[in-house]
């Protein structure tokens, strides 16, 4: 699949996920499918506690695709300024905005008509004077070099075939001393956070497809994610110094394939398994914080 494929295939899945959330039907990861069946939302569900959801229109919480919470993660100060790559419904630059203040400024960026419109509502709804949401593309940034304090993105560069490219434009409009949140899905995890296309047929989720070797399956899923280290490199190579590198378990009590004799062994021994770190990296999600050097 060429990179304007994958493109077209991200804005119009994620704009029948906003067209969803505004008719009441919930999001989803999966193109067309419906929110009850959604596979996006067993990860999702419990990111956020409710003191957040509770500052925010219900849509905004609706709308939201990610697989963490960078606005927990990150150290957001009043006056700064922060950029949300693939911002969707709004919801982290919503949450950012309040912590920054009004003397600071929430960038949200997102390439889809319908995400956008959504956001803007959300943005109305929630009252946000400092929240501004620019449509583009995260391979190009549209904002100056050195402008911004902290960058987010959730579960959003996994959709892009040039990470590279990605990466190189937050260091862009990285200050000097600011510093990147970055929450991607892992390899591992048996399904991509998008679709995968062999010839005519569409198959969503994609079941094993991480598992197989690159060389393999690169014309399926040019989109798709990294190994935890894999990310890490290409983070470094961008330029960053890695701050912290962790991992986000995944929500297994959400998923309703579990087998109940699973779900009692999770529960068990889940607050043991968390603190073992050849463990950990089977989480769903990698957060990786690069920083941008001062000089």
């Amino acid at each position: 699949m060429s990179s304007p494929n994958i493109q077209e295939v991200v804005k119009e899945k994620y704009g029948q996920a906003a067209l969803r959330v505004v008719t009441g039907g919930g999001s989803s990861c999966c193109g067309a499918a419906p929110g009850s069946a959604s596979c996006g939302d067993p990860i999702t569900s419990n990111l956020y506690d409710e003191s957040q959801k509770g500052q925010l229109p219900e849509t905004a919480v609706l709308a939201s695709l990610g697989c963490g919470n960078p606005t927990a993660l990150a150290q957001l100060n009043p006056g700064e300024t922060v950029l949300d790559l693939g911002s969707g419904g709004g919801i982290d630059v919503l949450l950012s905005a309040t912590r920054v203040g009004p003397a600071g400024k929430a960038y949200g960026l997102d390439m889809t008509d319908e995400m956008l419109a959504l956001a803007n509502e959300n943005k109305r709804k929630a009252g946000a004077t400092n929240v501004e949401f620019l449509k583009g593309e995260i391979e190009n940034i549209p904002l100056p070099d050195n402008s911004v304090d902290v960058i987010i993105s959730n579960c959003v560069i996994n959709l892009s075939a040039n990470k590279d490219r990605v990466l190189g434009e937050a260091f862009r409009v990285l200050k000097p001393g600011g510093y990147l949140v970055l929450i991607s899905p892992n390899r591992w995890f048996p399904v991509e956070g998008h679709n995968v296309t062999i010839g005519s047929k569409t198959i969503c989720p994609a079941p094993l497809i991480p598992w197989l070797p690159e060389g393999l399956t690169h014309n399926w899923t040019a989109a798709r994610n990294y190994w935890p280290r894999q990310l890490v490199r290409h983070v470094r190579d961008a330029g960053f110094a890695i701050k912290e590198t962790s991992f986000i378990w995944p929500i297994l009590e959400t998923y309703p394939w579990l087998p109940k004799p699973a779900l009692a062994i999770y529960h068990r021994n889940f607050q043991t398994w968390d603190h073992i770190p050849g463990l950990r990296r089977f989480g769903v999600s990698t957060l990786v914080v690069g920083v941008k050097p001062a000089n």
